[in-house]
């Protein structure tokens, strides 16, 4: 997946990372997985937000931050929850299986 985020960001798209996280795990991940902040425009961390998912105002607040339509939206998730919640709001939204479904779903959009 990060060699997926890395192509599309640089091609110009805006990668954002919704984590249901606590402070603790979110310092371990910035001090041991430094390519998050590569990678990623803005991480939004489920302590910082106040928000978890699958609830909607998660992602309300990445697109009231970002200025941003659901329509303009590529969602991924593990959790079939998670999807059917973003994708009620209108937001793309797809279930990660592994990183050759990701490509499936770019390649039919024609990303």
């Amino acid at each position: 997946m990060v060699g997926i985020a890395l192509e599309l960001k640089y091609r110009g798209y805006h990668i954002i990372i919704l984590s249901n996280n606590f402070m603790e795990r979110a310092e371990y991940y910035a001090k041991n997985f430094s390519f998050l902040t590569e990678i990623a425009d803005k991480v939004y961390y489920s302590w910082q937000t106040g928000f978890v998912k699958p609830d909607p105002r998660a992602y309300q607040k990445i697109l009231e931050d970002n200025n941003l339509e659901p329509d303009e939206c590529i969602y991924f998730d593990d959790s079939e929850e998670n999807i059917r919640v973003a994708g009620e709001l209108g937001i793309r939204s797809f279930l990660f299986d592994n990183v050759d479904s990701v490509r499936k779903v770019f390649a039919k959009m024609g990303i």
